[in-house]
C-alpha cells in the first residue's frame, strides 16, 4: 500500500508540475506595442548568416523592439567616428567589441571600462581592433555611455535538444563564469 500512495503522490505532483509548465504570464500591459515584425526580421537576419547567437548590438536592438530600455550606444569603425561618438555621449564612455565571433569579450580583452578624454578613446579604439583583426572577422567597437550600476544581469536563450526552449538568468558581468549563479527556466515562464 505504501507504494501505491507513492505512486498516486508522484502522479498528482507530475500533473501538478505540467499545470504551472502550460500557466501564461499575467495580462500583458495595455500601453506596451513590441516591435514583433522588426524582431521576427532580425531573428531571421542572425539564422540566414549562419549565426548560433546574437551579438551584443543584435540583443540591445531585440530589447529595444520589446520596449526594454538599454543604453545608448552605437558601432564605429574608425577612430575619428569614435572620437566624434564619444564626445556627443560625453564622458566617461565604456568600448566594447562587436563581433559575431566573440560571445565572452572580456575574455579576448575586449571591454574597457571608464574612459575619459578623445586621446583614451583613440588608444583603446586601436587597441580593440588590432585584437579583431587577428582571427575576428567582420567587427567594430560599441561605445556606449558608462552607467555606474551595483548589478549586471546575464539573460540567454538555447534550445536544448531534450528540454526544448531554456532561458538562463542569472548575475553577468565580467564574473559571470566564476560565480556561475545562473538559473535556467522552461518557457512560459510565470510567477510562480
Amino acid at each position: 500500500p505504501e507504494n501505491a500512495v507513492e505512486v498516486f503522490l508522484n502522479m498528482h505532483q507530475y500533473a501538478h508540475n505540467l499545470k504551472l509548465l502550460q500557466e501564461t504570464p499575467p495580462n500583458i500591459p495595455e500601453a506596451w506595442h513590441p516591435k514583433k515584425k522588426e524582431a521576427e526580421d532580425l531573428i531571421n537576419r542572425v539564422l540566414q548568416a549562419g549565426q548560433t547567437q546574437l551579438t551584443e548590438t543584435e540583443a540591445k536592438t531585440l530589447l529595444a523592439y520589446y520596449e526594454i530600455p538599454i543604453p545608448a550606444g552605437r558601432v564605429v569603425h574608425t577612430v575619428q567616428e569614435a572620437v566624434e561618438y564619444a564626445r556627443t555621449l560625453g564622458y566617461p564612455v565604456v568600448m566594447k567589441i562587436d563581433s559575431p565571433a566573440v560571445s565572452y569579450k572580456t575574455g579576448v580583452g575586449g571591454v574597457v571600462l571608464d574612459i575619459r578624454d578623445d586621446k583614451a578613446v583613440a588608444a583603446v579604439f586601436r587597441d580593440i581592433m588590432s585584437r579583431a583583426i587577428l582571427d575576428l572577422g567582420e567587427a567594430g567597437v560599441r561605445i556606449e555611455k558608462m552607467i555606474n550600476k551595483r548589478y549586471e544581469l546575464h539573460i540567454g536563450a538555447k534550445k536544448d535538444p531534450i528540454f526544448g526552449p531554456v532561458i538562463a538568468f542569472g548575475s553577468g558581468g565580467i564574473l559571470v563564469e566564476y560565480y556561475k549563479d545562473i538559473s535556467m527556466g522552461l518557457p512560459p515562464l510565470n510567477m510562480t
